[in-house]
């Protein structure tokens, strides 16, 4: 603020405070007249009771201490008497009250009797002290008339026998002084006009300097306060979503549960994750990822009622407070409909999403009374929805903290599994679907962890995607395929092709061609006998980055092939934009081949643009001789599943290889 905006307030705040200060002079002087005059008149109206002493006291003072005999006073002598000694004063009215407060005598005859003992004046002049107030009075009954919109003073003056000091009564003296408080205020009004109409003239002058000082102080004030209403925004809620953020979440849920232990109803909290999402945004970037939680963040608002809380917890975690008016029932209700709301597939630039949702639910009061344990549950709760296969929702347990430390327990024995070498290969041969002849096998990981034996690929490769171990194990599986394959050719036999999956995260790093190359060279093998098997999200990437990546791998003369078709989010138009050698059809839609006729829809129209485009067909899953026998009539190159052979150790995979035909049912 400069110093002329400076002055120009300080000169206006003077204004005011003179104005402040003359109207509490004002005041002040109008307080200090009016006790004057009140002062005054009780002077006057003590003197005047001395007179009415002298002149009256004498007939009724043998009755002031009685209550009985108010007929044995003479009215009629007393008025004249009264009217006598108060004739050319202020004075308009006259009592006389004995020591228990009753009016014995007063110039209104109807107030005779009357007790005045509860009135604070009267027990100050029993008490030796005359006391006096002012009031108005709209109508008032005077000495022999009766007058209105009068101020008048009352005072209260003890009656002492004329040979001793005992106090025996009280008179209360009304004055009317309505002229002299008017000549006062009128003064004081004179007085206050001058000074305000002075001070006016300096505010006038000062107005329009002083309003523009202000408009400008009051924007800066706006903006300070903007400035700090949007660092509050910014605190309590996700700048990418919009939705309040995990700070904010853990205050309403506190608010919810104290309610709930008032009023005596359930909370209930949601923990929701987008399935595979570290995926989708390694694959597809960071954008496309952002712009993924916006649409999933618009899809939940819909979706979940007015009186329900939906929060950002960060990443792809959100979370939902369901409250008041529900059962148990009712959130797995809420939960239905989101599986089914994210069901829908989400168009991105051209790319169109499958987007799932894993959901974990705790309950108040049954699961706990805690903010941080009833998500620590619900959080449990979700993982468990993902270990059963994702895509669904589940109530919390209380052996689903169990399975969170036995989680966290993995996780660290996860960490030192590869210098451990406790990683093995287990290899599923693939075999030709019309003679049976083993083509190929896959390399199939899984973990012989001490003291728990061997563990399936399906309860820690979620964990080491988790915590981007998967790069790391994913070499060691390549190196170890490779080198497997220069075993068998050194022992004369020929595995044809050694299929090996590669992570999303793995095959975005840069230098995982030249891992490739290197993996083949130090094995010392042609690289034909290596097959990569990606996955199905690829399909949706056709970035230059990701189609020269595998122009280069085809370059080297690795095979490519797409794992688990059908499940993803593929769409089959890019199919033909991809050098890939073949598709391999998830087992889900192999396993009720023989009686589903939406299975066989989906596996003939993946088998006729397949061979339109020149890329062959491996059926994964293979059990039953009635899918052998179904597939083997179908375009189908190769067959893989327990049909033919379970995963086996290398070992048994050379015995094999003796006789490249496999029975089938071995």
């Amino acid at each position: 603020m400069t110093l002329m905006l400076k002055t120009n307030r300080f000169l206006l705040i003077s204004v005011l405070v003179g104005l402040v200060v003359v109207s509490s002079l004002l005041l002040l002087y109008r307080s200090m007249t009016t006790r004057a005059l009140i002062e005054q008149e009780e002077r006057a109206n003590t003197n005047i009771s001395y007179i009415l002493a002298n002149m009256i006291l004498p007939r009724v003072e043998n009755l002031l201490d009685q209550t009985e005999s108010l007929d044995k006073i003479d009215f009629e002598l007393v008025d004249r008497l009264v009217y006598q000694a108060v004739m050319n004063t202020s004075v308009t009215k006259v009592k006389i009250m004995n020591r228990s407060g009753m009016v014995l005598y007063s110039s209104d005859p109807f107030q005779v009797g009357e007790s005045r003992y509860t009135n604070e004046s009267f027990h100050s002049a029993i008490g030796g002290v005359p006391a006096s107030s002012l009031s108005v009075r709209e109508r008032f009954k005077a000495i022999h008339s009766e007058l209105r919109d009068r101020h008048i003073i009352a005072t209260h003056i003890p009656i002492r026998s004329e040979n001793s000091q005992r106090i025996n009564g009280v008179f209360e003296i009304y004055s009317d002084v309505t002229h002299l408080f008017r000549t006062s205020m009128l003064i004081q009004l004179q007085i206050g006009i001058a000074v305000a109409l002075c001070l006016l003239l300096i505010y006038l002058v000062l107005f329009k300097m002083a309003r523009r000082a202000d408009s400008v102080v009051n924007a800066q004030n706006a903006e300070r306060l903007a400035a700090a209403e949007r660092e509050r925004y910014q605190a309590y809620h996700d700048q990418l979503t919009g939705l309040p953020n995990r700070i904010s979440f853990v205050e309403r849920l506190d608010e919810a549960l104290n309610r709930a232990r008032r009023e005596d109803f359930m909370v209930g909290v949601m923990y929701l994750d987008i399935d595979r999402f570290k995926m989708i945004n390694d694959s597809f970037g960071h954008d496309e990822g952002d712009e993924l939680l916006r649409l999933a963040t618009r899809r939940l608002s819909h979706v979940i009622r007015e009186s329900d809380l939906l929060f950002r917890m960060g990443g792809d975690e959100f979370t939902v407070i369901v409250e008041r008016g529900f059962l148990p029932g009712d959130v797995a209700h809420l939960a239905q409909r989101i599986l089914q709301a994210m069901r829908e597939p989400i168009e991105i630039k051209g790319h169109f999403f499958m987007v799932t949702v894993s959901i974990g639910m705790s309950i108040y009061p049954k699961d706990h009374a805690s903010v941080e344990q009833l998500v620590k549950n619900a959080e449990a709760a979700m993982y468990r929805s993902k270990q059963k296969g994702r895509n669904q929702y589940c109530f919390y347990t209380p052996e689903m903290n169990t399975q969170a430390s036995e989680r966290l327990v993995m996780e660290s024995a996860l960490q030192q599994a590869i210098g451990n070498d406790e990683f093995v290969l287990h290899y599923q041969p693939r075999v030709d679907s019309q003679t049976s002849d083993i083509v190929g096998a896959e390399a199939l990981l899984r973990w012989d962890r001490p003291e728990h034996g061997m563990i399936l690929p399906g309860e820690f490769i979620p964990i080491l995607e988790d915590r981007e171990l998967i790069v790391d194990v994913g070499e060691w599986v390549l190196r170890t395929a490779a080198r497997q394959v220069r075993e068998w050719l050194d022992m004369g036999l020929d595995p044809k092709r050694v299929s090996v999956n590669v992570s999303s995260r793995q095959f975005r790093k840069r230098n995982f061609i030249n891992l490739v190359k290197s993996a083949i060279e130090e094995a010392g093998i042609p690289a034909g006998y290596i097959e990569l098997e990606l996955t199905e999200s690829l399909l949706l990437d056709n970035s230059s980055h990701a189609i020269e990546a595998m122009r280069s791998l085809k370059s080297l003369g690795i095979k490519l092939s797409i794992d688990d078709f059908g499940t993803g989010y593929s769409s089959l138009n890019y199919l033909k934009l991809l050098p890939i050698d073949y598709l391999k059809i998830d087992r889900s839609f192999i396993s009720d081949i023989t009686s589903n006729a939406r299975d066989v829809a989906i596996v003939n129209t993946i088998t006729t643009l397949a061979e339109e485009l020149g890329i062959e067909v491996v059926a994964e899953g293979v059990e039953t001789r009635g899918q052998w026998e179904f597939l083997r009539g179908k375009y189908c190159q190769e067959l893989q599943g327990y049909f033919f052979s379970r995963p086996v150790e290398a070992s048994e995979i050379a015995q094999l290889l003796h006789r490249p035909r496999l029975a089938s049912g071995q």
